[in-house]
């Protein structure tokens, strides 16, 4: 499994990626990712902050699986983090591909935390341990 997910206690669902990352990892990820989605609408999306750092490559399918999660409408922003040249260029493909601009890069988690904050639809009520 090349990536991580769980839910922060402020309400900002955060996944790492590391590793070689193909697309059985993609399926375990939407597996992991839909309870989440399922309890968030269009109105009051996921945040999420994604790690990248670890993550050394995305195949064919992970990077068009990425692309359609992303189409999900209940996905709010996303905040990537430790972004190296493969995953900003991954990040552009998304964009271009799934025609949102939700993802932006950042390097302190902090900043990234606020611009996530500002996203209408911020839901605080999810600010707990897990779902």
């Amino acid at each position: 499994m090349a990536y991580q997910i769980k839910m922060g206690t402020d309400g900002i669902l955060r996944a790492s990626f590391f590793g070689d990352v193909d697309e059985f990892d993609m399926d375990g990820y939407w597996r992991d990712l839909r309870p989440y989605l399922d309890a968030a609408t269009q109105d009051a999306p996921v945040q999420l902050i994604t790690e990248t750092s670890g993550a050394r490559s995305y195949t064919t399918e992970a990077r068009h699986n990425l692309t359609s999660i992303n189409k999900d409408p209940r996905i709010g922003r996303t905040a990537v983090l430790g972004a190296n040249q493969i995953t900003r260029v991954l990040v552009r493909f998304i964009h271009k591909a799934s025609q949102r601009e939700n993802m932006r890069l950042f390097d302190q988690e902090q900043e990234a935390i606020h611009w996530l904050k500002q996203q209408n639809g911020y839901r605080p009520d999810l600010e707990k341990e897990n779902l």
